[in-house]
C-alpha cells in the first residue's frame, strides 16, 4: 500500500509539471516523514555512511558543473568554431566538426553526458539549419559524446597511463570511423 502511495505521489507531481528530480525528492521526503518510522537524520546518516569511500561518485556532478561553466563561459562555442575551421571545408564538415568538438570537449570536461548537452545544444541547431535531419544530427552528437578521457580510464584500472595511451590508437580509429560515417551521410560544406 505504501508503494502505491509513493508511486501515485511521484506520478501526480510529474503530471502537474513538476520536474522529475523534484518529484522524486519531494515524494520521498514526504513518504519518509509521514509513512516511515525513521527520521530524516538517521536517513541522512545512512546515506553518508554509504557514500564513505566512494568519492569517485561525487566527481560526476562536478564534471557536469564544470561543463556548465565551460558552456556559459563560451568555451563550447570556441571549440566548435575551432573544429569548423579545421574540418568545415570537407563534405559533411559541420557534422565532422561536431564529432571533433565533442572529442575535444569530452577531454576537457571528463563527462560524456555533459559533452552531449554542451556541444549538442549548439551543433544540432546549426546542423538542422544547414539541412540535416534531426535524427542524423542527434545521432551523430550522441554517438560522438561517448568518449572516456584516458587519464580517468588509467586511474580506474590496473594499467599505467602509458599503456592506456598506446591503446588509444583504437580510440583514434573509432573517431576516424565516426568521421567517415558522418562524411558519408552528409554532403554540405560549411
Amino acid at each position: 500500500m505504501e508503494v502505491l502511495i509513493l508511486f501515485t505521489m511521484i506520478v501526480g507531481l510529474m503530471l502537474l509539471g513538476v520536474p522529475i528530480a523534484v518529484s522524486l525528492g519531494f515524494s520521498s521526503i514526504v513518504f519518509l516523514l509521514v509513512l516511515s518510522d525513521s527520521s530524516l537524520a538517521s536517513i541522512a546518516q545512512t546515506f553518508f555512511q554509504a557514500m564513505a569511500g566512494h568519492y569517485t561518485l561525487l566527481a560526476i556532478p562536478f564534471f557536469v558543473l564544470a561543463s556548465s561553466f565551460m558552456s556559459t563561459g563560451g568555451v563550447a562555442k570556441r571549440i566548435i568554431r575551432f573544429s569548423i575551421a579545421l574540418v568545415g571545408h570537407f563534405p559533411g564538415g559541420l557534422a565532422i566538426a561536431g564529432v571533433f568538438a565533442c572529442m575535444l570537449f569530452a577531454a576537457l570536461s571528463g563527462s560524456s553526458p555533459a559533452t552531449v548537452v554542451a556541444i549538442g545544444s549548439i551543433v544540432i541547431a546549426g546542423m538542422r539549419e544547414t539541412g540535416y535531419t534531426k535524427e542524423f544530427a542527434a545521432g551523430v552528437i550522441a554517438n560522438a559524446g561517448t568518449d572516456v578521457p584516458l587519464t580517468l580510464a588509467a586511474s580506474k584500472s590496473e594499467y599505467e597511463f602509458s599503456e592506456i595511451t598506446l591503446a588509444a590508437g583504437s580510440g583514434v580509429t573509432h573517431i576516424l570511423s565516426r568521421t567517415i560515417y558522418t562524411a558519408d551521410g552528409a554532403t554540405d560544406v560549411y
